[in-house]
């Protein structure tokens, strides 16, 4: 028999992490237009430089955002899915 609140608690779990890695990317975002506004023309290269790093790290944060949705979708499916099956085989009179 599962456990399905572990399952449930692990699938949420991951879900927020997607949540909070997801909504990182958006705080890079603006710290940029923060930087473009404070360094101007005369810190293009900084600029530059920095537009790369987080252009990566967001890729980055966004890969993962998404890698942890994935994994709390097939969680809750895979616990769906061994719920039906446990209540399948209770209906017919099967213990383990």
């Amino acid at each position: 028999m599962t456990k399905s609140p572990a399952l449930q608690e692990f699938s949420s779990t991951h879900r927020a992490g997607s949540v909070l890695v997801g909504d990182q990317a958006r705080t890079d975002e603006a710290a940029l237009v923060d930087l473009a506004i404070t360094f101007g023309i005369i810190g293009a290269e900084f600029l530059a430089a920095v537009v790369e790093f987080l252009r990566v790290h967001r890729s980055n944060l966004e890969t993962t955002a998404a890698r942890q949705e994935q994994v709390a979708s097939a969680t809750r499916r895979a616990d769906e899915t061994y719920l039906a099956c446990d209540c399948a085989a209770a209906d017919r009179g099967f213990t383990l």
